[in-house]
């Protein structure tokens, strides 16, 4: 449990210490059930400092690992099966499965819905809708987008992140040639934004 924290603590901060720390922590394998799901986030945090440090292979080496453990111990929550397809869903992207890599992406989103926190879900549709877009669905990346800024309003109206998925959204909306649907997006996102926070110039600048 130590080992997890301080990793993922690390993660935020320095990738490259979190790979270091992790990687001379963290056991091949759990020993048992009981160990498995700290193990499964310790693993899930080393990925993601992976990710960060652009080290492909052994990101997609340690998430079979994960499959491979979350199989065989079932251990593993809704929100940990969801974040877990994530990442499969980035091996299947690397490995150029497309299909694949929708399937692990709807997987996701499944097991989000599970969970009781609607935050994950919001987070995770605005992910999928990232996804469908760079694939050129628009109508199903709207749809995924148009789902997590409705959770937002509903139960985080005032959280950043909420400004962050309007400002991603606004994206797709002017590469389809939306335009004042994007700045109206944009100008929601720069009153969620506080004028003092640093994202605040970034807003600004995106609509004036």
């Amino acid at each position: 449990s130590a080992v997890n924290g301080l990793g993922n603590a690390l993660v935020r901060d320095d990738p490259s210490e979190a790979e270091r720390f992790l990687r001379e922590s963290l056991p091949d394998r759990p020993l048992n059930k009981q160990e498995s799901q700290t193990w499964l986030k310790a693993s899930y945090a080393l990925a993601n400092a992976y990710l960060r440090l652009r080290q492909m292979d052994r990101a997609d080496d340690t998430v079979r690992s994960m499959a491979e453990v979350a199989e065989r111990y079932g251990q593993e929550s809704a929100r940990s099966r969801g974040q877990l397809s994530q990442l499969l869903a980035g091996v299947a992207l690397r490995a150029g499965d497309r299909e694949g890599e929708d399937g692990h992406w709807r997987q996701a989103v499944t097991h989000m819905r599970e969970t009781e926190n609607p935050f994950p879900l919001a987070v995770m549709l605005s992910n999928q809708g990232i996804f469908l877009g760079q694939g050129g669905r628009i109508d199903e990346s709207d749809a995924a987008f148009q789902e997590s800024l409705g959770i937002f309003r509903r139960h985080s109206p005032s959280d950043p992140t909420h400004a962050s998925v309007l400002r991603t959204y606004s994206g797709l909306l002017i590469r389809t040639g939306r335009y004042s649907e994007a700045v109206d997006r944009l100008q929601h996102a720069r009153r969620i934004v506080e004028p003092t926070s640093e994202h605040y110039t970034r807003y600004v600048v995106l609509v004036n």
